[in-house]
């Protein structure tokens, strides 16, 4: 049973993003950084016969059976008194990465991060990281491969994205969109070709159907907005490391968890490989873990980061080919565990929530699996 999220109204966002499952938009107030980044390459498990496995525990009803009671005040409680101080506050501190930190730069607050996500031609040369703020927390995100800050930031029939529901619970998010993401204003010559996905090619591979443009009769991705999802697919270029985990791409997300954190980091995909190294290599910068449908699970003792670890994965994993780096990620939780941390792997069919695809951050009940994820770290890591 999804573990219900009660939102919290008071917080430094703009209203029209609620983090409500009919919210029509993912808009926050937010803020942009630069920093180049480099994923893992995206490799598709050979099938085997390994049944898929998960916890058991709740029924997979979509039900609202959170705890209804309200136990933050929701009027301003701060320090009113005045202290002198006469700078301009309307930059949050969570958003104000430190000038000249590397190859981090701090770039103007925008207003509505979809406005910057359907309009984008100005991108710099490096990555980009955009801030949703909240207050209390932090939570980077980081899209896989051939995948933009789109995925975290809204969705195809246009609810709010999993970062403006983290900013909605006083969690701010900060959400990294790679170097190599191009558009076609950076190079009017590349077209259409350099993206990294065609239709026909992920339709099957991430869960929407047996094959393209048939859907699975439970799908949770808006397939009726494929178009949407299409058109914010974006153009792939060279990146450091190429297509393979290079030092300089664990280097950049490192640079970003400095300024950032210590702050959960959550990866998806083939952003798998980074996020393990980052937080194997630093993990006084990482509070948890959070991997959904990861490539690169270490099943070596030796290479388990030593940090609370979540595993995400939705339906069709057989039919998909994924049941090799699904149990890998298994032991990864089971490693974990015996090293003395947080560990559970949520696995939502055997939880009887059936539909789920690749990008379950995108699906329909995006909100239930958000608040999944934001209870368990309550729990686990921020000692709610």
């Amino acid at each position: 049973m999804y573990k219900q999220l009660i939102l919290v109204s008071a917080l430094l966002i703009t209203p029209a993003c609620t983090g409500e499952p009919g919210a029509t938009d993912g808009s926050a107030t937010a803020a942009t950084a630069t920093s180049e980044s480099t994923l893992g390459s995206e490799t598709n498990d050979a099938t085997n016969d390994a049944t898929t496995q998960g916890p058991s525990t709740g029924s997979g009803e979509a039900t609202e059976t959170g705890d209804t009671s309200e136990t933050g005040d929701a009027s301003d409680t701060s320090d009113t008194s005045d202290t002198g101080d006469t700078s301009d506050t309307s930059q949050p501190l969570e958003c104000s990465y430190g000038l000249g930190a590397g190859g981090l730069t701090f770039s103007a607050q925008l207003d509505d991060p979809l406005d910057q996500l359907l309009t984008e031609s100005d991108r710099p040369e490096t990555g980009e990281v955009y801030c949703l703020v909240g207050s209390d927390q932090s939570v980077v995100m980081v899209p896989g491969l051939g995948l933009s800050h789109y995925v975290y930031l809204t969705t195809p029939d246009r609810r709010a994205g999993w970062a403006s529901l983290f900013a909605n619970a006083n969690v701010s998010a900060h959400v990294l969109n790679p170097a190599r993401n191009l558009t076609t204003a950076d190079d009017p010559e590349a077209g259409d070709n350099l993206s990294m996905w065609a239709q026909d090619d992920y339709w099957s591979k991430w869960g929407f159907g047996p094959a393209n443009p048939e859907p699975y009769p439970e799908v949770r991705f808006p397939v009726a907005d494929i178009d949407d999802f299409n058109v914010h697919m974006p153009q792939y270029g060279p990146g450091p490391g190429g297509m393979s985990v290079s030092q300089a791409a664990i280097d950049e997300l490192t640079e970003v968890m400095q300024e950032v954190g210590p702050a959960v980091l959550l990866v998806h995909s083939a952003a798998g490989p980074v996020g393990f190294a980052v937080a194997f290599q630093h993990p006084e910068l990482v509070e948890a873990l959070v991997v959904v449908e990861p490539t690169g699970c270490p099943v070596e003792p030796d290479l388990v980061p030593q940090v609370p670890f979540l595993a995400i994965y939705g339906d069709y994993v057989q039919q998909r080919g994924q049941t090799g780096r699904f149990n890998a990620c298994q032991t990864t939780r089971e490693l974990v565990a015996e090293a003395g941390f947080a560990a559970e792997f949520f696995s939502y069919p055997a939880m009887d929530v059936f539909g789920n695809t690749h990008l379950l951050m995108q699906d329909n009940n995006n909100h239930e699996i958000q608040a999944d994820v934001y209870t368990w770290l309550e729990n686990h890591v921020w000692g709610g």
